[in-house]
């Protein structure tokens, strides 16, 4: 599964959960972020539109290494994630239609890392 938390900042407010909306697009519902983080971990990579800043989209996959596969810990908290590879663009430039084939690309990319740093095959 692949956590960003750097584009949600939950904060507790009088003992209730908050995420702190950076544009209009932001995500700040928990149980729409739920089904989102669900059709990331189900895609591979997660789609970015505008949530954290208006007029870019991001498309991001993660990085693992060899320890994904003996359960050992990343410095990340996540077993054997260290990292992601992504494109920004703007919203111009990126087109919702194009989302999955560079959705595709990104994964390949992130994979060939992965490989690359022992993650097996």
């Amino acid at each position: 599964m692949v956590v960003f938390a750097h584009q949600f900042s939950i904060v507790l407010f009088h003992g209730i959960r908050l995420i702190l909306k950076n544009t209009e697009y932001t995500i700040t519902d928990l149980d729409v972020l739920e089904e989102e983080m669900k059709d990331i971990k189900e895609k591979g990579y997660a789609f970015e539109d505008q949530e954290l800043r208006k007029g870019v989209r991001r498309i991001v996959a993660p990085i693992y290494d060899r320890g994904n596969r003996s359960g050992r810990r990343s410095h990340f908290g996540g077993v054997g994630l260290m990292g992601c590879v992504g494109v920004a663009a703007t919203i111009f430039s990126l087109e919702i239609d194009d989302k999955e084939n560079l959705g595709r690309l990104v994964m390949e990319t992130a994979d060939r890392i992965s490989y690359g740093m022992g993650r097996p095959k």
